[in-house]
């Protein structure tokens, strides 16, 4: 999660910035992608608390210096998801 979105939903304080959180990654759990996403299904954006929040999978190899050769392979692919305001992108 970046600085900004992070300070963006501890505003009002670190406990409601706590609740906040927790109900954002629900929200991420529960996206449902479209075909605007892409074929991959690695992004989505969303509203979030009059917050258009988004999300980036990327695919590391495991000492996560390059990229994976095989995605699709969790024996040789560490993911990292990155979740900002479209406004730190």
């Amino acid at each position: 999660m970046t600085r900004t979105l992070r300070a963006t939903l501890e505003e009002p304080g670190p406990v409601p910035g706590l609740l906040a959180t927790s109900r954002l990654m629900k929200a991420i759990r529960e996206y449902e992608f479209t075909a605007d996403d892409g074929p991959e299904r690695d992004s989505g954006a969303f509203d979030f608390d009059g917050h258009r929040v988004c999300f980036k999978i990327d695919y590391y190899e495991p000492t996560m210096v390059y990229g994976s050769e095989d995605p699709s392979d969790p024996s040789i692919t560490v993911r990292v998801m990155t979740i900002m305001l479209t406004s730190d992108y």
